[in-house]
């Protein structure tokens, strides 16, 4: 959603009671002004842990997806004449997802891949967001109970080490999970979709639908229906769009022939 969606909504707010928008955590900004959008190019932003729902954002405006975002937000926050309710997910995953990102675990697991190799020693935190917590946040909103920003989460911020057990207790299958060396690590060295270097973490009132092991296991159950006789990349369009190879295993095979690397016990 941009601005102009928002002036959609604004133009037929007499039909309803309230509005209640799907915005992003993306939209967040460190003290240094680093986003997320241009991460790959001035650095990953440094934000607290957690980000509460108050912390600064980017500008609105044309630009990128995170300020869109916020012209969509202010768009609706300022202009409607009924209650607004934003609700900003993190990486969200459910069943029907184009961007599945837990798949890059998965298909490791289905191709028989005994060890894999993590960057940042399998530590990194990107918060997460079941699409039942979304839902719960819309009821939430619609009770009057939310503030007019809600992050939404899951009850728990797992670290990659914490999602890829999730998910192989979802598939009751088991591999070696092995941390590699921090320091900068190519893109394909045991980077997952949740791989970053600092912890993005959010808080949030609303009401959780559960722990991120609680509620994947459903969503990995759709993927792993969803894949059946079909290319990945058809399923998952936005997560073949990622820059590099997700599947690159003489990278993998690489990176674990390093002699720094090692299984990580926690």
């Amino acid at each position: 959603m941009d601005a102009a969606h928002a002036e959609e909504l604004r133009s037929v707010q007499d039909r309803v009671g309230r509005i209640v928008a799907t915005s992003s955590a993306s939209v967040y900004r460190d003290t240094d002004g680093r986003t997320l959008d241009e991460a790959r190019e001035t650095g990953f932003p440094r934000f607290p842990v957690p980000i509460s729902e108050d912390h600064p954002t980017v500008a609105p405006g044309p630009q990128t997806y995170s300020t869109r975002k916020v012209a969509m937000e202010q768009t609706l926050l300022s202009g409607a004449r009924i209650p607004v309710t934003i609700l900003r997910p993190c990486a969200i995953h459910g069943p029907y997802s184009k961007h599945a990102r837990e798949w890059w675990f998965a298909k490791r697991l289905l191709d028989g891949r005994q060890r894999i190799p993590l960057a940042y020693a399998g530590r990194s935190r990107f918060q997460t967001t079941s699409t039942k917590a979304i839902a719960n946040a819309v009821v939430h909103a619609l009770k009057g109970h939310a503030p007019s920003v809600l992050n939404v989460t899951d009850a728990d911020a797992p670290t990659v080490v914490e999602i890829g057990r999730a998910i192989m207790a979802a598939m009751e299958c088991d591999a070696e999970l092995v941390g590699l060396p921090d320091g900068p690590c190519l893109p394909s060295l045991g980077t997952t979709p949740w791989s970053v270097e600092h912890a993005l973490v959010c808080a949030s009132s609303a009401p959780a639908a559960g722990t991120y092991a609680d509620t994947v296991p459903e969503a990995v159950q759709w993927l792993l229906e969803a894949m059946h006789d079909r290319d990945w990349r058809d399923v998952l369009p936005q997560l073949a769009a990622y820059p590099w190879e997700l599947f690159d295993y003489e990278a993998d095979d690489y990176a674990l022939s390093d002699a720094r690397a090692g299984p990580i016990r926690i």
